[in-house]
């Protein structure tokens, strides 16, 4: 209920009970003392409430800081996607380039047999031909 005549509650109670010859004195004494023992686990709230929002706050800064690092992260991934990319053409570049060398090689080397072979049978045939243009010798 709201006290009469707008005073304050306690106070206004408690002066009235002093006023009436009561023990308003210590009903005083223990509002004040109750009042202050709030105000002692508001102020202890308080610092603790101080304390989280601090906390908060760094926090904030470390995922802000993070949330540009993965920024960063993500356009330098992009750019290593992109030099991987094309060392991958390069690669594929290289790989057909020394599949042909290959080829030529394999090609040249098929020659080479060949050659040897003409080789040999021209000097079969050479062979022949001298002992066939020979004095037969009896």
């Amino acid at each position: 209920r709201p006290p009469e005549g707008g005073g304050l509650g306690r106070r206004d109670s408690a002066a009235r009970s002093m006023s009436r010859g009561g023990s308003g004195g210590s009903q005083a004494a223990a509002a004040n003392k109750a009042a202050a023992d709030r105000m002692r686990l508001l102020a202890a709230e308080n610092a603790q409430l101080k304390k989280m929002l601090d906390s908060a706050t760094r926090e904030v800064a470390f995922l802000r800081k993070a949330k540009k690092n993965l920024a960063a992260a993500g356009v330098e991934f992009q750019v290593l996607r992109e030099a991987n990319a094309k060392l991958t053409a390069e690669c594929n570049r290289l790989r057909k380039a020394g599949a042909n060398v290959v080829a030529e090689r394999d090609s040249y080397y098929a020659a080479g047999c060949q050659l040897e072979n003409d080789y040999e049978t021209l000097r079969l045939q050479y062979n022949k031909m001298l002992e066939d243009k020979e004095p037969a010798t009896t």
